[in-house]
């Protein structure tokens, strides 16, 4: 059974132009921008932003920074763009460069008695935003320092900060502080949602993200009870989350619950196909072959792994891979792969290599199965390959084992 985390880190998207971003990777796009007033600039690259087109507005808004360095605005937005690309390294540049510039003008107004509440909320974004760069970057006590300096500045203004900072510490300080944090972070967004009414579904929203985040800390720690719990009381407040779908399904399969383990996989099947998450499709559609197998029903099992099997092959084919045409290479790089490495060792080369294998051998098994005890060893060796493969070579969340 697979179980999801989600990843840690994730950006504050201010509206600084209109639109939000979306995620999803477009095309690279170029422009000229050279000769141009700059609110002829600005207009065009507010234009290509609302269109979608993120590498050309980022392009943009950096040409603009570059132009107008002390414009802070211009800063953040670039940086916000490059971030929203995945070049974090770039984006944190103009970050800090929009930071130094607000702590400059902060320090001024402070001086002269007042603050700026406009300037000290877009400062606390700035920060928050270079935590999730850092984190990105694998900078974890970098991510932990920033996410940590926003959510104390502002915290009723920037309450991602607080979600992200326990996201961060629970790689760095372990389940049992997460936990911690992750309960402390609950009742603030309770607290805050009395405090704000207005807002009161921004704070129950992130209140339901952190219940699912106390979820994961409590199954790592094998506190069964507490994990169900926390995972209810965060599909009570919002039945979209996809991951506490997914590993309450996994909770009733582990104790035998297999029926009710049916809908939840279905549900959380439904909503990543929804939001185009082909890792966690695959993640759910192997977990519901399994109860259809345990179920008797042989044929939609067969089927349903089908299913995933194209799923995997797609994005494994987007890294070059393809199934070897011999079985027999599969059985021999198995057993040195796990005894070279254990279950859970991820060398790339090997990792692909042996990758190639498991599907091919995945498809002989499907034609040739004769016996519940053959699915048996199957399901193990597939359970291996999402872990190394999915987890570790496609982009999407990462996964927390049911044991």
């Amino acid at each position: 059974m697979r179980l999801l985390r989600r990843p840690a880190a994730r950006l504050f998207f201010a509206v600084v132009v209109g639109l939000l971003c979306p995620r999803a990777a477009l095309p690279k796009e170029t422009i000229s921008l050279e000769g141009k007033p700059e609110q002829e600039v600005y207009d065009i690259v507010v234009g290509l932003y609302q269109q979608g087109q993120k590498h050309a507005a980022a392009q943009g808004f950096k040409y603009l920074s570059d132009a107008a360095p002390s414009n802070a605005q211009y800063a953040f937005n670039a940086g916000f763009l490059m971030h929203s690309v995945d070049q974090f390294l770039l984006a944190t540049e103009y970050y800090h460069r929009a930071e130094g510039l607000l702590q400059t003008r902060l320090a001024e107004t402070e001086a002269e008695g007042y603050w700026q509440k406009e300037d000290l909320k877009l400062y606390a974004d700035v920060i928050n935003n270079v935590g999730s760069c850092y984190s990105a970057l694998e900078k974890k006590d970098e991510a932990l320092s920033y996410y940590a300096k926003a959510f104390e500045l502002l915290p009723d203004d920037v309450p991602i900060a607080g979600l992200n900072y326990c996201q961060v510490l629970r790689s760095t300080a372990g389940e049992e502080q997460a936990v911690a944090c992750f309960v402390k972070y609950g009742k603030f967004c309770q607290d805050a949602a009395q405090r704000h009414p207005s807002r009161a579904q921004q704070f129950r929203s992130l209140l339901a993200d952190g219940f699912y985040e106390l979820g994961v800390a409590y199954q790592a720690l094998g506190r069964i009870i507490d994990a169900s719990n926390a995972y209810n009381s965060a599909l009570a407040i919002n039945p979209m989350i996809a991951g506490a779908l997914l590993n309450m399904g996994a909770l009733h399969h582990r104790f035998g619950e297999v029926e009710d383990a049916v809908p939840m996989y279905e549900r959380a099947l439904e909503r990543y196909r929804a939001l185009g998450n082909t890792k966690n499709q695959a993640m759910a559609l192997t977990n519901l072959a399994v109860v259809h197998e345990q179920l008797g029903n042989g044929t939609l099992a067969e089927e349903t792994h089908g299913e995933t099997l194209k799923l995997v092959s797609a994005q494994l084919a987007l890294l070059g891979v393809t199934p070897f045409n011999d079985r027999e290479e599969w059985t021999p790089l198995l057993a040195a792969f796990q005894a070279e490495h254990g279950e859970d060792g991820v060398p790339p080369r090997d990792l692909l290599h042996w990758t190639q294998s498991s599907i091919r051998s995945f498809s002989h098994r499907m034609r040739n199965r004769r016996s519940h005890c053959l699915w048996r060893d199957w399901d193990a060796q597939w359970a291996t390959l999402h872990r190394l493969v999915l987890n570790h070579q496609l982009d999407g969340a990462e996964a927390v084992r049911s044991s």
